[in-house]
């Protein structure tokens, strides 16, 4: 980006998406910089409260900072460095901050414009202290799919590292997921020769695979208990009329039409 401002940035075009494309990568905050001075009027009218929030997301604090600089203090979301401050504290693995951050009332499953949350990054970069945190928070989805469609526990498989996949299994992280690639966690495992961490995914599904089963042939024996009793209940039911039918006599029979008729 920056080399193509260098080259032909009067031609380029600043809309809403150019600038949300800036700001969700590594080193936004010089790219920023550089449209402010080089376009910083189509810069600065291009700024939405999307851009801002997709700085937020990817953890871009001193992109964020430029972008804030130029819209009315009042515009700007309290939210966004916070989300900023906790995915920059995933990413490099500052276990302080993120446990300070945990105690603010502050989304903590907030996705970049890559479809990657604190989780998915911390794991991704090896992150362990924080993914074991962030895989027991109650509001982090442990099976958040990128854009690419790549859970949390993806990389760490196609990695090696045990540490992490043992952690999201342990939470119940799922490895079935397939992504844009056709590739799954056990595949890319498999394909890179981390055998131990196959053996735990495949034991996973194993065990995964059971508990379904398990909850069907239970579905099974409730439905068929229900469909007994109900069956039970007809004949029950049949038999009650039909012995009401035997004992009942011409007279009780008209003194209840009677009773029928002046009721």
């Amino acid at each position: 980006m920056a080399l193509l401002l260098n080259k032909r940035g009067a031609e380029i075009h600043i809309t809403e998406d150019v600038l949300k494309a800036a700001v969700g990568n590594e080193r936004s905050a010089e790219v920023v910089a550089l449209l402010l001075t080089k376009r910083g009027i189509d810069t600065i009218a291009a700024i939405t409260d999307n851009v801002c929030f997709t700085a937020a997301a990817s953890g871009q604090l001193d992109a964020l900072r430029f972008l804030c600089q130029q819209i009315p203090p009042k515009t700007v979301d309290p939210s966004w460095n916070s989300i900023a401050r906790f995915y920059h504290a995933a990413e490099h693995g500052d276990v302080d901050r993120v446990k300070q951050l945990l105690q603010e009332p502050i989304p903590t499953d907030t996705k970049n414009s890559r479809g990657q949350t604190p989780l998915w990054i911390a794991a991704f970069n090896r992150r362990t202290d924080v993914v074991k945190i962030l895989a027991r928070e109650k509001n982090v989805n442990v099976d958040s799919l990128s854009a690419s469609g790549q859970s949390p526990i993806f990389w760490p498989s196609a990695y090696g590292y045990e540490d992490v996949v043992d952690i999201l299994v342990s939470v119940g992280a799922k490895s079935h997921f397939i992504d844009a690639n056709g590739r799954t966690a056990v595949s890319m495992a498999r394909q890179n020769g981390h055998e131990r961490i196959v053996r735990v995914l495949d034991a996973q599904s194993a065990q995964r695979r059971e508990s379904v089963s398990v909850g069907h042939r239970l579905w099974w024996r409730r439905l068929l208990l229900c469909a007994a009793l109900i069956f039970l209940g007809f004949i029950f039911g049949a038999g009650m009329l039909d012995k009401y039918h035997q004992t009942r006599t011409p007279e009780n029979s008209g003194a209840g039409f009677c009773l029928f008729r002046l009721g």
